[in-house]
């Protein structure tokens, strides 16, 4: 494996395990439902609102691609010194 591999493969070893940290997630808050004090009513209506996962946040804070990116990395790679 190369260096510039490992970041795909964490990727992938995440994307791989998600389903189980929903399930998790899931069974911690029905858990958290049926046992925890009614009474106060401090217990989130749903998963989601219970544990919000990294995968979950809102995704408006990634980085944009401008019309000039594509141009400006063709001009780095032509210039780079192999």
């Amino acid at each position: 494996m190369q260096w510039w591999e490992v970041n795909r493969y964490l990727a992938g070893i995440h994307r791989r395990h998600r389903t189980a940290w929903e399930n998790t997630r899931a069974l911690q808050w029905f858990l958290a439902r049926m046992f925890g004090d009614s009474k106060k009513n401090n217990i989130p209506s749903s998963p989601q609102d219970f544990y919000k996962f990294a995968w979950e946040e809102d995704q408006t804070s990634l980085p944009t691609i401008t019309e000039q990116d594509p141009q400006d990395l063709q001009d780095l790679m032509a210039n780079y010194k192999w």
